[in-house]
């Protein structure tokens, strides 16, 4: 059974008898997304719906989860939350405001073979690195940071996306057991092997985005999921100065830290992760490429 078409909403739909249904933004195996018109304001927002199976309770206790994080988080750094409302089968649907840009991911796929200079690196770790650092402050772990869920908007500012996954300290796991939320390549193995997760795991997360803006590819790849993983925990961490030689030559110390396989060995903030990178980035290139 498809349980999207459960969910899909047409263009001109009216959700909660106030947000008008104009196009699909996206869609993934949480729940959809639309641009909606809020006949209200006047303005443009994001109303996300989750997909939902027959009794399926725990995507909405999900979604509810992320709204509550969204507004305890607060920050210019996430999509600020304009309310909640209901679609006419019950469905509880989260508004939020409507980003202009793109996300990283995206721009990515359209630079190719290029890359982004490095300074624009470091001030798009920076900028998530102190999203994710308010959010930990208020006990709330994302667990899926990655190129899609980065938001470049136009003018100039960067966004964390999707909740989704978010795992809220001291509170009840809606995940059920045996099952791993996020996406592999981006996970730390402590989320993996069922050792918990804290704000370190964040850290990974942005690690290997950070390793992949800079080297053009992933730190750790496989035929499998099960292969990224396990090189994860137990293989070497990969050299970018040998991907990258104009580099300092500590950036292979940063990589180690950042992508250390034990959170103790890990940087502990996501601040302090995107300090080391300015810092390295701010040193002089090998001698060779001096």
């Amino acid at each position: 059974m498809d349980i999207r078409r459960m969910t899909r909403k047409a263009k001109g739909e009216i959700v909660g008898g106030r947000y008008e249904i104009d196009a699909l933004l996206g869609s993934g195996t949480q729940g959809s997304v639309y641009r909606a018109l809020d006949r209200a304001t006047g303005a443009w927002v994001a109303l996300k719906v989750v997909h939902l199976r027959v009794g399926d309770e725990t995507s909405r206790q999900r979604l509810e989860r992320e709204a509550d994080a969204l507004e305890r988080i607060d920050s210019d750094g996430i999509a600020r939350v304009v309310g909640r409302t209901w679609d006419a089968t019950g469905l509880l649907c989260l508004v939020t405001e409507y980003l202009e840009g793109r996300t990283l991911e995206t721009t990515l796929k359209e630079l190719g073979e290029q890359r982004l200079p490095d300074q624009e690196i470091a001030r798009i770790v920076r900028r998530v690195a102190e999203t994710l650092e308010h959010a930990h402050a208020r006990g709330i772990v994302h667990r899926d940071v990655k190129p899609t869920n980065i938001f470049l908007c136009a003018d100039g500012s960067v966004k964390l996306l999707d909740f989704g996954y978010v795992r809220v300290l001291g509170a009840g796991s809606l995940t059920a057991e045996g099952i791993v939320p996020g996406t592999p390549s981006y996970l730390a193995p402590e989320s993996v092997y069922g050792r918990g997760v804290d704000a370190r795991s964040d850290v990974y997360s942005l690690a290997v985005v950070t390793y992949s803006l800079l080297a053009g590819e992933l730190p750790f790849t496989g035929k499998t999921n099960l292969q990224v993983i396990e090189r994860a925990q137990h293989g070497p961490r990969p050299s970018l100065s040998d991907r990258r030689p104009d580099l300092p030559e500590e950036i292979d110390a940063f990589v180690e830290r950042a992508l250390a396989a034990d959170p103790a060995a890990r940087f502990d903030r996501t601040t302090a992760l995107a300090d080391s990178l300015d810092y390295v980035l701010s040193l002089e290139p090998c001698p060779d490429e001096a």
